[in-house]
C-alpha cells in the first residue's frame, strides 16, 4: 500500500508551520532548561537566607543588649550621685 503523504508536494504554508513548530519545540525546550535552572537558584538563595537568619537575629540581640547597657549607664551617670 502506497503512502501518499510523503510522496505528494506539500503545500507552502504546511512547510510553514512545521518549520514554526520546530522552532517553537526548541524554544520550549530551552525554557524548560532555565525554568531549571533557575529553580536551582532559587533552592540556593533560599538556603542562604535561612542560614542569615540565625546571624541576624544574634546580632539583633547583641546590640539591643548593647543599647539597653549604655541607656541604663548613661541614665546612671545622669541621675546618681557619686560622693
Amino acid at each position: 500500500m502506497p503512502n501518499y503523504t510523503q510522496d505528494a508536494p506539500q503545500h507552502p504554508a504546511l512547510i510553514d508551520a512545521k518549520v514554526d513548530i520546530a522552532v517553537l519545540q526548541s524554544q520550549y525546550k530551552l525554557l524548560q532548561e532555565e525554568i531549571a535552572s533557575m529553580r536551582v537558584t532559587l533552592g540556593e538563595v533560599k538556603e542562604l537566607l535561612s542560614e542569615a537568619k540565625g546571624g541576624w537575629r544574634t546580632a539583633m540581640l547583641i546590640g539591643g543588649a548593647g543599647a539597653t547597657f549604655a541607656t541604663i549607664a548613661s541614665w546612671l551617670v545622669a541621675h546618681v550621685t557619686f560622693r
